[in-house]
Parts: C-alpha cells; sequence; structure tokens
C-alpha cells in the first residue's frame, strides 16, 4: 500500500477516535493466549538486545528457546500523562560563573513551560554555597519546582557523577566502575543518591552544563576534597578514568545496566562545541558524544544569551515525550508489532524500535494529532 495512502487511514481512524478516546495514562498489561518460543537475546531488565550483526557464532550450539507469551501495552499521546524525570549536573568550577548565571536566568520558566506539558520530576547536581568560585546555584532562590543535592561539582566529572547517582546499593562484583566509585570517599554523598528518584516507567533526561570535558588532562591543580569546606583544596593529581571521570562510552554502560538499555535515556548538554569557543577549558568532545549517540543534542555554552537554546531544548524534550514509548514489563523480550488508531504501523517507516522502547517518526505524530497506540509484544510466560 502507498504510505500516502496508508497516513490517509491513520489520519481518519485517528480522527474517529478522537471522538470517543477517554484521557488516560498506560493501561496495564494484557496478556494474548498464543504461546510461542522465541531465540531473541535477552539484556538486562529483560530488554532485548538489539546489537546483533547477524553473525552469531556459537559453534554449532542453538541458543535455548525462551517460551513466550503475546502482551500488549496501550498509552495515551497527551504527553502531560508521560512521566519524564530529569537530572541537571552543573559544574562548580570558577570558569562557570556566567555559564551559571544564564542557566540561573532561564531554568524557572523552562520547568514551568515542560511541567504543564508531562509529568516531569527534576533535580539539579551542583553547590549550592561554591560562593568561594562564584557558582553558587541554589535552586529554590530561583524555582519552587523540582529538587537539589548539594554536591560540588568539578569541570571533569559532571558525567562520572550522574553516572554515580544511579550506582545500586551493595554493586555486583563484576560492576567495575560502581566499586571503584563507591570506594572512593569523595563521591559519599552522591553514590545511589537518585535511585529513588527514577520512575521504572519514566522518560529518563540528563543535561550537562559544563565548558569542559569528561577526559584526563593530564595533571590537574583543582582536585575535591570531601574533608574541605571550600570543596576544592590545591594539590596536583593525575586525572583517572572511573576515578575522576567517565568516558561517553561507560556512560551508557551504566546506563544500561541501571535501565535495562543503553537506549533508556538522552543527554543533552551546554558545553563548548569547538577549538574556536571564546570560553571553552576544553572541547567538551565526550559530552557531544554521548548527545549524538543517544538522540540528544549540544548547545553553544559561549552563546551571549541562552534563552534561544533553552526554547530548542524545551521543543526538543516535548518531542520526546510526544513519540517516545517504554513497555514497562520486567520480563519484556521484543516488539512484534505498533497499532496506531487501528492502523498497523511500518517498522523503519513509521517507528523505531530499541529494546523496549518504541519511537514514533516525529512527522507521523504531527499529522495524526492525538491517537491512543498499541504496542504488542513478546514477553517470557512467568
Amino acid at each position: 500500500m502507498k504510505r500516502t495512502f496508508r497516513n490517509s487511514i491513520i489520519v481518519a481512524l485517528s480522527l474517529m477516535l478522537m471522538l470517543a478516546f477517554q484521557n488516560c495514562s498506560k493501561a496495564g498489561i494484557q496478556v494474548e493466549d498464543t504461546l510461542q518460543a522465541s531465540t531473541a537475546d535477552v539484556g538486562a531488565h529483560g530488554s532485548a538486545d538489539n546489537n546483533d550483526d547477524g553473525n552469531n557464532n556459537n559453534n554449532g550450539n542453538t541458543e535455548p528457546e525462551i517460551p513466550t507469551e503475546k502482551a500488549s501495552q496501550s498509552f495515551s499521546s497527551i504527553s502531560k500523562y508521560k512521566a519524564l524525570d530529569m537530572v541537571w549536573v552543573i559544574d562548580n568550577s570558577a570558569s562557570m560563573t556566567k555559564n551559571v548565571t544564564q542557566t540561573k536566568n532561564n531554568i524557572s520558566a523552562f520547568f514551568s513551560s515542560l511541567r504543564q506539558e508531562m509529568d516531569i520530576n527534576f533535580t539539579l547536581i551542583t553547590k549550592e554555597d561554591a560562593t568561594n568560585l562564584n557558582t553558587s546555584f541554589k535552586l529554590s532562590d530561583y524555582t519552587s519546582l523540582g529538587s537539589q543535592i548539594n554536591f560540588m561539582v568539578h569541570s571533569y566529572n559532571p558525567m562520572l557523577v550522574a553516572a554515580a547517582s544511579t550506582c545500586p546499593i551493595a554493586p555486583e562484583a563484576s560492576d567495575v566502575f560502581c566499586n571503584q566509585v563507591k570506594n572512593n570517599s569523595r563521591y559519599n554523598m552522591i553514590y545511589g543518591a537518585l535511585n529513588s528518584f527514577f520512575r521504572n516507567d519514566s522518560l529518563k533526561v540528563f543535561v550537562f552544563v559544563t565548558d569542559d570535558d569528561s577526559s584526563s588532562p593530564g595533571k590537574s591543580s583543582m582536585q575535591y576534597n570531601g574533608a574541605s569546606g571550600l570543596g576544592y583544596v590545591t594539590e596536583s593529581k593525575q586525572v583517572v578514568e572511573n576515578d575522576d571521570f567517565i568516558t561517553a562510552k561507560g556512560f551508557r554502560q551504566r546506563m544500561a545496566s541501571a535501565f535495562g538499555s543503553s537506549s533508556s535515556f538522552k543527554s543533552f548538554g551546554f558545553a563548548s562545541l569547538s577549538n574556536s569557543a571564546s570560553c571553552r577549558a576544553r572541547v567538551s568532545q565526550a559530552y557531544m558524544d554521548l548527545n549524538t549517540q543517544s538522540g540528544g543534542d549540544s548547545f553553544d555554552i559561549c552563546a551571549a544569551d541562552w534563552s534561544a537554546n533553552f526554547d530548542a531544548l524545551t521543543s526538543r524534550v516535548s518531542e520526546y515525550a510526544a513519540t517516545t514509548y517504554v513497555v514497562s514489563d520486567a520480563k519484556f523480550v521484543s516488539v512484534e508489532s505498533v497499532v496506531l488508531g487501528g492502523a498497523t504501523l511500518t517498522k523503519g517507516l513509521d517507528y523505531t524500535v530499541n529494546g523496549n522502547v518504541v519511537t514514533l517518526k516525529n512527522s507521523l505524530v504531527q499529522a495524526v494529532g492525538s491517537y491512543q497506540i498499541t504496542i504488542h509484544y513478546n514477553r517470557k510466560v512467568q
């Protein structure tokens, strides 16, 4: 069937649906009768692994079949019923004074706007009393919304700080990152601090504000010391991976462990975008890589006025909420089909799948307006 004809059907069905549609949040799991067997690779939290290159080589051994049953979950298109958990991490280093001020000037309107569109929780990780560095940011002085973790963030560790906040209280022996951070007293206050913040079925968003990179600059003369009242002491130290910073790859691996898939979040950042950036400490390459890989975006931290960038960030987060659906089922194996307004959509053309996350094409969402979407999937038999 031609795409235009199919889209016409979708629009017509969606308009009919609007007449009878009641605003509702995600429906419960609907288990169907048919049982089947699946050889899908099941990752953390039961999410299917989509990194198969088609060249499985198991020395002739057949993967054991996983008995599954068919199930479905239905969702409303009304984004305000969607849960979105957002974490901001702001670099407190001395070079960030103007950037912290820009954030203060825009963050209240930003949160207020998003709160009207979705069920949003947000928290800020930064030092609220970094007065000696002129980068103090006490969130409650600018908005009554959200919460704050009063923690000193250095220029090279915002990404590590965010990752550490998702670590389990008792990490497995194989979890090198969380075990290393747990044994580092500098991160006692942040370790696992957001485990109760994130909701199981929420969309996750991280926003980093830094003029530096998450990589090793060699020795640093500014090293955080939790025993210091000022937060920093003057010492020279070799900056070490998983001790002082984390790579974009390492962050994505931590998110996969925490939330079941490396596609379970989006990252955005106000960062130094090039060597010509006048306000840079270093080019924020690791953040740009993370933002691109997660489907987020990077904004110029050196811009004279951040209002346009905040508008763009608002639009991107709103689009994420409007087009992304997460199958919340610990026994999830794989997506089988997606139905919108009674019409079965075409994978790759109308939507994409990454683990238990289904993302509709934004142009399709804009064309049909309000709708109900049903995701049919396979789950392990109880």
